[in-house]
């Protein structure tokens, strides 16, 4: 988070400063609706900040979302939406994977729409999807998913 203070990175992101210093020292991890909005803030790509991996900014549609045009909102309703599933079918998905389903899928629907009614209608379908493989032996929505 470079030289950006707790406090100000809690308010922007809408957490207390206990908490972003808690992330800091290891003591809890962020959920991932936090994670989106923290990358959002720092303009980083949610794959990177989750995983260390992929482009940190300015490669493909889901670091560009990253870096500022991304639809927070639907962002937040698709990572509730995977959570939900999830748990709807007690199956665990760590933050860091629930991070990299939810970068791989919001980016699938940016990258072939740019109106605001068709992404929310294909945020719905892509949330189907990820239920349809989670209950298919061949399919499945993220890696290593595991029942609690």
């Amino acid at each position: 988070m470079g030289r950006r203070s707790a406090y100000n990175v809690a308010e922007a992101i809408g957490v207390a400063a206990s908490t972003i210093k808690n992330w800091r020292a290891g003591k809890s991890e962020p959920s991932v609706s936090n994670l989106a909005a923290l990358a959002e803030f720092l303009g980083v790509s949610l794959e990177w900040l989750a995983t260390g991996r992929g482009a940190s900014r300015g490669d493909g549609p889901a670091s560009a979302a990253a870096a500022g045009a991304v639809d927070a909102v639907l962002l937040a309703q698709l990572i509730d939406g995977i959570a939900a599933i999830y748990r709807r079918h007690r199956v665990e998905l760590p933050p860091a994977q629930q991070a990299r389903v939810a970068a791989a899928r919001y980016a699938e629907v940016v990258s072939v729409s740019i109106d605001p009614v068709e992404r929310r209608g294909a945020f719905k379908m892509a949330l189907h999807q990820i239920e349809r493989d989670l209950l298919t032996e061949n399919g499945s929505p993220g890696p290593n998913p595991r029942r609690t």
